[in-house]
C-alpha cells in the first residue's frame, strides 16, 4: 500500500486550492470592513450560485453571440476546480486547479495586505 505522486498531487491542489478560498473570502472580509460580507459570499461561492451564473453567461456566449470556443469562464472558478479536481484528473484538470488555486491565493493574499496596510488596520 504505497502512495504514488498522483496521491501527493491531489492533496497538495486540493489544500492549495482550500487556501485560495479561504483568503478569497478573508479579502472580502476585509473589502466590506464586516464578516458579513466575507461569510455571505463563502457561501455564496460554496453552494455554486456563482458557478451556475457563470455557465450561463457561457451558454449565453456561444448560443446568443455565436462565439464558438472551447473557453469557459467557469474553469477559472476555484469551486468549479475544487470539485473537478479527482486522483483521477487529467493533467490538463491538474494544471488548470494548479494555476488558478496559485493565481487566486496570491492575488487575494497581495489585496488583502495592500488593504490593511492602506486602512492600517492592526
Amino acid at each position: 500500500m504505497g502512495f504514488d505522486a498522483a496521491f501527493f498531487a491531489y492533496f497538495g491542489i486540493s489544500y492549495l486550492l482550500s487556501l485560495a478560498f479561504a483568503v478569497n473570502v478573508a479579502l472580502v472580509s476585509v473589502l466590506f470592513r464586516n464578516k458579513a460580507g466575507g461569510v455571505t459570499y463563502g457561501v455564496i461561492m460554496a453552494l455554486g450560485t456563482v458557478d451556475l451564473l457563470i455557465q450561463i453567461a457561457d451558454l449565453i456566449m456561444e448560443y446568443v453571440l455565436k462565439i464558438d470556443t472551447e473557453f469557459s469562464f467557469a474553469d477559472l472558478l476555484l469551486t468549479m476546480n475544487l470539485s473537478r479536481l479527482t486522483l483521477n484528473s487529467g493533467s490538463r484538470d491538474v494544471i488548470v486547479a494548479l494555476v488558478c488555486g496559485s493565481v487566486y491565493l496570491i492575488s487575494s493574499y497581495l489585496a488583502c495586505i495592500l488593504l490593511v496596510n492602506k486602512r492600517d488596520i492592526r
